[in-house]
């Protein structure tokens, strides 16, 4: 059985990030080929946590409709 490592901080206040980052996590141990992480993106931190998961790239979705800068914010960021 695989468990969550140390270094994921979930921060989402409704526990759907916490999950997401969990599930890449779970599965880039798993698989062999890129995982692409996605799930409650909306800062820099959010693209880091998903990185140290095992993710090889982030997808945005959501944030792009309510901020349509956010894609712009994040990579100035990093």
């Amino acid at each position: 059985m695989s468990f969550l490592p140390a270094f994921i901080f979930c921060s989402d206040g409704a526990g759907r990030e916490c999950l997401s980052v969990f599930q890449t996590w779970r599965v880039a141990q798993e698989v062999a080929v890129d995982v692409v992480g996605c799930g409650g993106i909306v800062c820099a931190a959010d693209v880091k946590e998903y990185m140290a998961a095992g993710a090889k790239a982030v997808e945005i979705g959501t944030a792009n409709f309510t901020e349509p800068e956010t894609i712009i914010r994040i990579t100035e960021a990093l």
